[in-house]
């Protein structure tokens, strides 16, 4: 338990920026990717569909719209977890991107050690793409 109380201060004096806004609760991620053939690459792998011209995006997803997926096309490197209610949340990096990245799932998902490697998938729908120069939500 000191482990992770320990873990977790670490980890949030250098990102909490990144997962709070104001009112405390973790926000979405935005990761840098890019849509060819109506598709969202991250890296080579398809992470969802996309609408709108090929080129660099902003992928937004939310720490809730994420699953455990033993083939996801998210691969992460989990520093921690925290039991939240009836929700973990586990806090990470992607691999290699320089963004960190919490994911909420239902239910109690104990972590093996840090540093384990998971992998994940946006749920079906959930992901948002932006455009990487004007900041605007791709619809269609």
């Amino acid at each position: 338990m000191v482990e992770n109380l320990f873990a977790l201060l670490l980890f949030s004096i250098g990102s909490i920026h990144t997962y709070f806004g104001a009112s405390g609760k973790q926000g979405a991620v935005h990761i840098d990717a890019r849509v060819e053939a109506g598709k969202v690459l991250l890296d080579v792998v398809v992470v969802a569909d996309a609408v709108g011209a090929d080129g660099p995006v902003k992928l937004g997803v939310r720490p809730e719209h994420m699953e455990l997926d033993d083939d996801g096309s998210l691969h992460v490197t989990v520093k921690m977890t925290e039991l939240l209610g009836a929700n973990t949340l586990f806090h990470g990096k992607l691999t290699n991107h320089p963004e960190s990245f919490t994911i909420s799932l239902q239910g109690v998902h104990p972590m093996k050690s840090s540093g384990q490697k998971m992998r994940f998938s946006v749920q079906a729908g959930q992901a948002h793409v932006f455009d990487a120069t004007n900041g605007l939500r791709r619809t269609g």
